[in-house]
């Protein structure tokens, strides 16, 4: 064997080993997991607004591929005021530096919501570094206002 194939052969024995240690499959589910409790607060805190008939929410079905796990549904949400929409696109777990990635876009703007550690949603914009704040109520209805048309 020359020392190319014994560097390819290397390569693919780690490879395998950090595929083996990982549980793709428990991944997916506490991604899946952490989506739909991102989904619930902003269900929570929007619950007075969607009573008064202000706004609407409603989610599709979205089929992620991603490598080692395969492909598997989510929910997309989104919001409706009016005519406007604002949608919550999740865009996987196999991401570098988080655990996952839902890009909240509207009319007038958009911003990421990131998962740094499970079960904690940061948002997150490119500025041209990346720009990292906690997801509370108020920072989601700051943000909420700054993706949506300012008429």
């Amino acid at each position: 064997m020359n020392n190319l194939e014994e560097f390819f052969k290397q390569k693919v024995e780690r490879h395998g080993e950090r595929t083996q240690a990982v549980d793709w499959e428990a991944r997916k589910e506490k991604w899946i997991a952490a989506l739909n409790q991102l989904y619930e607060m902003i269900e929570k805190w929007l619950q007075s607004s969607v009573q008064k008939g202000l706004i609407k929410t409603e989610y599709d079905d979205k089929i992620i591929n991603e490598e080692n796990i395969g492909r598997y549904t989510v929910r997309k949400m989104k919001l409706w005021v009016g005519t406007e929409q604002v949608s919550f696109d999740p865009k996987g777990t196999i991401l570098i530096g988080s655990y996952g990635r839902v890009d909240m876009t509207g009319d007038d703007g958009a911003a990421m919501l990131m998962l740094f550690e499970w079960s904690e949603w940061e948002f997150a914009i490119r500025t041209p570094s990346l720009r990292r704040w906690p997801f509370t109520e108020e920072s989601f209805s700051d943000v909420l206002k700054q993706v949506m048309r300012n008429e």
